[in-house]
């Protein structure tokens, strides 16, 4: 999945509105077109989260790029970003809301420490709450729906 940004002179632009869901990990991408004051320019995005650190990702010199967003800034509400670069051209700061997901801190420390306790699902009907004719959804999550595995 990609964030896609347009830079003109010292204006950092989003263009889409998708949805970022906290926690990922090596998936969500940032993708960058600058315009001609861009050029033959060494640029950086400059990522910050809640706490205020800063994540540094170089981008190169081309005027179309991509990035991975860093996962620090991954794990709370929303995260800044900007782009410098150069002789300190600098864009202005836009702010990416993040949507909570199912993992939080302690299931992703359970996780390392091996303490949290798994079981593999089968697809059965007792898996599934009826919703509609022909579709169910997840009990774990009631807000995905989907068509039963057996239609």
């Amino acid at each position: 999945m990609k964030i896609h940004f347009s830079v003109c002179k010292q204006q950092l632009n989003r263009l889409d509105d998708d949805i970022i869901a906290s926690f990922s990990k090596n998936f969500l991408q940032c993708s960058f077109c600058f315009k001609d004051e861009w050029t033959d320019v060494y640029k950086y995005a400059l990522f910050t989260d809640v706490d205020g650190n800063q994540y540094v990702v170089e981008l190169g010199m081309k005027n179309h790029v991509e990035c991975f967003v860093p996962e620090e800034v991954l794990q709370n509400n929303y995260f800044l970003i900007s782009v410098f670069g150069g002789d300190r051209l600098t864009t202005t700061q836009e702010t990416i809301l993040v949507q909570p997901s199912g993992l939080n801190s302690s299931i992703l420390d359970s996780l390392e420490n091996g303490s949290l306790e798994t079981t593999s699902s089968s697809l059965s009907d007792d898996y599934y709450r009826k919703i509609v004719d022909r579709y169910y959804c997840y009990r774990h999550n009631l807000f995905e729906i989907h068509e039963h595995p057996y239609y």
